[in-house]
């Protein structure tokens, strides 16, 4: 419990860090006077944050199936499901 405990603490951080750099990338792009150069930043600090909270999201549903698969051993569906998740999260760890 402790090792999620803390894990999930790490999420937080994350997610509230992605949170502060969408809102500094908008306030930097206050400094120009260039309305493209506003709309970049806006779409830079949105993408930042879908990213990160994307991520996060892949991780609690791979985490749910693998507490599925353990509590139901024989639900072969979901052990599929989840060999496809596993394959992705380890693609994006690789990056």
């Amino acid at each position: 419990m402790r090792r999620g405990g803390i894990s999930k603490l790490c999420e937080i951080i994350i997610m509230a860090t992605t949170c502060g750099l969408e809102i500094a990338i908008q306030a930097l792009g206050q400094y120009y006077v260039s309305g493209l150069t506003e709309t970049f930043t806006k779409i830079m600090g949105v993408i930042a944050a879908l990213v990160v909270c994307g991520y996060i999201t892949l991780m609690e549903i791979v985490s749910i199936f693998e507490n599925y698969v353990v509590i139901n051993p024989n639900a072969k569906w979901a052990k599929g499901i989840l060999k496809v998740l596993k394959a992705v999260k380890n693609e994006e760890d690789k990056s």
